[in-house]
């Protein structure tokens, strides 16, 4: 083999069986490489190098050589013989480690397809690197029903292996020096034919299809919509962020009759994964916080077996800590809203004082959607409890002082979006007159005022009693009772009776049973 004077070169052999000729048992080859010299360069006489094979298979392995000498011509001498004088077939390949074979070079955003025609093919490229790049290589195959499992390996400018990728058909590493890199694609058993495609990618440069800047995401285009048309595809989006901003980010696969599974990864500005989400139809809100400020990248590809399916997927963010465009609650005022389309969301924000308990409801005006409501610190943590009971709502108790940001949302992925109400009432310092005790109230729950607050006085150990009662026929009210501290004791329709534990002003909200159903009622309590 006529190589260059300092070359790393890796051999690899293997035995076959034919149709008219099975592999003996005692068949075993062994390898000897000399340079032009003579001097032995590899030897390997060991009498069980190879396994004894079934007719119709074969057994490979792969020989690296040392550096050819420095001042040599580069002239490498391989001997190949079997050590018990039997008969058999084999094969042989060679390739060059610190360079490439030919003239095959990779790019950031470039898929390239190749074809192992024979046993032992090996496919060669250039990657030309910095020294302190982020890069995934992916590998598949492309023939349907074949039995190629395409893996790669890559070696830096000195022909050295970067050992985190050897044999692998997925891989992400950081190169430690500048230079041309060389992958190699193989087959995992060295035997195994048919075609194969590779993605090629920097992370901390990222790029799209054809070496395109990743589509930037920004607070005006809070859901983008888009599809991965062809095998091993990558779709990125960059993401400008300051030092602890915090996103949501929400995933959901819009192809119902495909197996696609959209993945999303979330990568900081040197390259290094932070977070990850998965699905076949809507995936879990996943929070993020950005480490440090940059341009952070969503890499969204196919996680399905293989990664050769094709489909179409959506997905949002928003900033949590420093919403966009939010508008502000107000205590016990109704805010409207719509949504016009899946994974569309409306956020707000909400000024508390230290220990200002509030709870939160959301009302789906139409019955289209699947009402999801959420509230984040000034942090972007999430903060609150369910509130349990006949809409959507959360709890918040004695929070910190800050502005909270609350994210109403349809949890659906396929649904078209309706209309909805949002009301933020306070549980502590409750947003409504004191109600006298023994005297009977009553009030209206309709459309533009769903929920209406009462505040009771009470001392520990007191036995209260509070009652309600309809006036509109068919109507009934929904009562909820909260601590001094703002935090849920109970609910109930016509009666709650309950000795309570601390002294303080008592917190009762007045709804409606029925979602979306309007009356009048009247209420009274007692000690």
């Amino acid at each position: 083999f006529q190589a260059k004077p300092g070359d790393m070169l890796s051999v690899r052999v293997a035995k076959y069986a034919s149709l008219t000729m099975p592999v003996s048992s005692g068949f075993d080859l062994a390898v000897v490489a000399y340079d032009s010299s003579g001097q032995v360069l590899y030897l390997n006489s060991a009498t069980s190098l190879f396994a004894a094979v079934s007719t119709g298979s074969g057994t490979a392995t792969k020989l690296d050589l040392p550096a050819l000498p420095a001042d040599g011509d580069g002239l490498v001498n391989i001997v190949v013989f079997d050590l018990a004088n039997q008969t058999g077939n084999y094969g042989i390949s060679v390739s060059t480690l610190n360079r490439p074979c030919g003239s095959k070079s990779l790019a950031c955003g470039f898929a390239v397809q190749g074809r192992l025609a024979t046993p032992l093919a090996v496919d060669s490229y250039k990657a030309s690197l910095s020294g302190t790049a982020t890069v995934s290589i992916r590998t598949a195959s492309t023939d349907a029903g074949g039995s190629l499992v395409p893996v790669i390996e890559v070696y830096d400018p000195q022909g050295k292996p970067v050992l985190s990728v050897q044999s692998v058909a997925t891989a992400i590493f950081k190169t430690t020096q500048q230079g041309d890199y060389t992958v190699l694609v193989e087959s995992s058993n060295y035997l195994q034919t048919g075609g194969y495609t590779m993605a090629f990618a920097r992370l901390d440069q990222p790029c799209n299809a054809g070496g395109a800047p990743p589509q930037a995401l920004s607070c005006a285009s809070p859901v983008v919509d888009d599809s991965i048309n062809g095998v091993l595809q990558t779709n990125s989006y960059s993401v400008a962020a300051q030092a602890s901003d915090a996103f949501l980010l929400r995933l959901a696969q819009t192809s119902p009759s495909s197996a696609f599974r959209p993945r999303v990864d979330v990568y900081d500005p040197q390259g290094n994964q932070i977070q990850f989400v998965n699905t076949n139809a809507v995936a879990p809100p996943l929070v993020f916080t950005a480490p440090t400020g940059g341009s952070y990248t969503l890499s969204v590809s196919d996680s399905s077996p293989g990664g050769g399916q094709t489909g179409t997927y959506s997905l949002s963010l928003v900033r949590l800590n420093r919403p966009c465009n939010a508008p502000a609650l107000g205590c016990g005022a109704l805010a409207a809203g719509s949504f016009s389309r899946s994974l569309a969301s409306s956020v707000y924000t909400y000024t508390a004082a230290a220990g200002e308990s509030f709870t939160l409801r959301m009302l789906d005006y139409t019955g289209a959607l699947q009402p999801d409501l959420e509230v984040y610190d000034s942090q972007g943590n999430p903060v609150g409890q369910i509130a349990s009971g006949n809409v959507t709502g959360v709890d918040v108790a004695q929070p910190a002082a800050g502005v909270y940001t609350v994210v109403a949302m349809d949890a659906g992925v396929r649904q078209a979006g309706g209309p909805f109400g949002i009301e933020l009432l306070r549980t502590r310092n409750a947003c409504s007159a004191a109600s006298p005790q023994g005297q009977t109230v009553t009030g209206v729950i309709n459309g533009g005022e769903p929920f209406i607050s009462y505040s009771i006085l009470a001392s520990t150990g007191d036995a209260l009693l509070v009652r309600s009662a309809s006036i509109t026929p068919g109507f009934a009210a929904q009562m909820e009772l909260y601590d001094p501290t703002g935090a849920r004791l109970d609910s109930s329709t016509f009666k709650l009776s309950r000795t309570v534990s601390a002294t303080g002003t008592y917190t009762v909200i007045v709804g409606a049973s029925a979602p979306l159903t309007a009356g009048g009622y009247a209420l009274s309590w007692q000690l």
